[in-house]
């Protein structure tokens, strides 16, 4: 269900327009409800060519001096000197920076053989070029999407990612007060490669879910996403040390989607290591000493010359770079890595959890079944039930152990081994909860992971000089996996199902 009343989320929305340096000398009132973006296209640049294909005029930046008007299509160049912007060599003007604004919405103009919409900015940034388009979130994602997923894909994965990206990119504005922009237009924030590569697939999806957005607490979220997760999501404070209760870990039925092998030298790994700050000697051996539950490198002893170092996959991954090393599924040759649990728990055609027959577990609605989200222990919660009923019932819930927790009308569970009865005191207020647990069920999964002291002699060692990393699946792992939200379009899974599953209790607003 669509939130439209939450105070908090119209707090931040102004907030977004007022700091997002809308034009105010565009009148279509449509266009002036939503918040601008401002996005790097071309960076540290020496000269720049801008062309448009219909009347513009350009300005001083952040001015409305207009130097020069046009009735049709014009080229402009630019260059650095004496650490300004020159516009059209010795006879042109020079100052901090040059608007070129195009006076039609179908217009568009070109740097560097992609086409923009709207508004392109020429300014010196740490001394160098920068070229920034700006122009309506809207408008921006329809060079999103198509740039993030093929446009191909299921109506309700296109619709997802349209979701995601207009969630990022509001909580990008502003974000950065010292850049002259807010995203750049690659995998450091969300691809953007222009009007160029609009299709009509996915300009529908973002028109279908204009202003619509992911919240918590009524706010927009961060919503990271990537390209496949390999078999589970991963947390953020697993990757990125940011504990927030929407970027939990989650399965994704995705594993098998990308495979990949990367050689390095020892001598490259370690040089690698020391930009990145650690201290060591000359590499010895190289293997994951721990695996996550989920079966992610968590943990990677390299024995070295001087000692023994431990190393954070995530860390790792950075030091070596996410080209390389594609994600934290992976393991050095010759090393086995754990089976990734639960994915037996999905059937091929309904993702349904099959291990068990279930009854909802949906106090809202009875219809919804919520597919293993990661647990938290709580010992009281606050229920919240649409129909005020107040009776005791009894669900049953899949968990690993007694660790459950209540959260936007659910109740959420780890890891789906087990099927326990849940008792529901007073719906409508507070509940305590007891979990009867059989004692040959009473073990439970191992939360902290798998350590490997040692994996076996000759496991980690150079070979020719080189250590072979082997994993799968692609990117950060954070949020929603891409393809991840593809196949669960594929089996009739709508957008804001996909959304809901990928980023734990979350809600779906519309902001305009």
């Amino acid at each position: 269900m669509i939130n439209t009343g939450r105070i908090l989320v119209a707090a931040f929305y102004f907030v977004l327009i007022f700091f997002s340096h809308t034009p105010i000398s565009l009148a279509d009132t449509a266009i002036q409800a939503q918040p601008w973006i401002r996005a790097a296209i071309v960076t540290n640049a020496t000269s720049i060519s801008v062309s448009s294909n219909g009347p513009c005029h350009i300005n001083r930046l952040m001015t409305t001096e207009t130097i020069q008007s046009y009735d049709s299509g014009h080229t402009f160049s630019f260059d650095l000197a004496g650490g300004q912007v020159r516009l059209n060599g010795a006879g042109g003007s020079t100052t901090d920076g040059f608007s070129i604004i195009l006076e039609n919405a179908s217009d568009l103009l070109s740097c560097n053989n992609r086409t923009y919409r709207r508004i392109i900015r020429v300014q010196v940034w740490e001394g160098k070029l920068i070229c920034i388009n700006v122009l309506p979130i809207e408008e921006y994602l329809w060079g999103v999407v198509p740039s993030e997923v093929p446009s191909s894909w299921a109506t309700e994965a296109l619709r997802a990612q349209a979701v995601a990206a207009r969630t990022y990119t509001l909580r990008a504005l502003s974000q950065y007060p010292d850049r002259p922009f807010d995203v750049y237009s690659t995998v450091v924030d969300q691809v953007y490669r222009g009007a160029g590569c609009e299709t009509e697939s996915t300009t529908k999806a973002c028109l279908d879910t204009s202003g619509i957005v992911c919240t918590f607490n009524g706010l927009p979220i961060i919503t990271y996403y990537h390209a496949a997760s390999g078999g589970w999501t991963a947390s953020g404070e697993e990757m990125f040390g940011r504990n927030l209760p929407y970027l939990r870990a989650v399965p994704s039925r995705d594993s098998t989607i990308h495979r990949w092998t990367w050689r390095i030298s020892t001598g490259s790994l370690a040089s690698s290591l020391r930009n990145y700050g650690f201290s060591i000697g000359n590499i010895q051996r190289v293997f994951v000493h721990r695996f996550s539950s989920e079966g992610r490198a968590s943990e990677i002893k390299i024995v070295h010359s001087n000692g023994v170092l431990l190393v954070s996959g995530s860390d790792l991954r950075r030091a070596l770079g996410p080209a390389n090393l594609e994600s934290t599924y992976f393991t050095v040759e010759g090393q086995d890595a754990p089976g990734i649990p639960d994915e037996r728990a999905y059937d091929n055609d309904s993702l349904i959890p099959m291990s068990e027959p279930i009854e909802s577990i949906s106090l809202i609605n009875p219809e919804i079944y919520i597919p293993f989200p990661v647990a938290t222990p709580v010992e009281r919660c606050t229920v919240i039930s649409s129909d005020g009923s107040s009776s005791t019932e009894k669900i049953h819930v899949l968990s690993a152990s007694d660790l459950t927790v209540y959260q936007g009308g659910y109740i959420w569970v780890a890891e789906p081994l087990r099927v326990y009865e849940l008792t529901l005191n007073s719906i409508g207020g507070e509940f305590s909860f007891s979990v009867n647990t059989p004692e040959d069920l009473a073990a439970g999964c191992n939360i902290e992971g798998e350590i490997i002291d040692d994996p076996g002699a000759g496991v980690g060692n150079p070979s020719n000089g080189s250590i072979v990393f082997i994993g799968h699946g692609s990117g950060h792992g954070v949020g929603m996996s891409q393809h991840g939200a593809r196949i669960l379009a594929e089996n009739d899974w709508a957008y804001n199902q996909i959304l809901r599953y990928f980023y734990t209790g979350v809600e779906i607003s519309r902001l305009w």
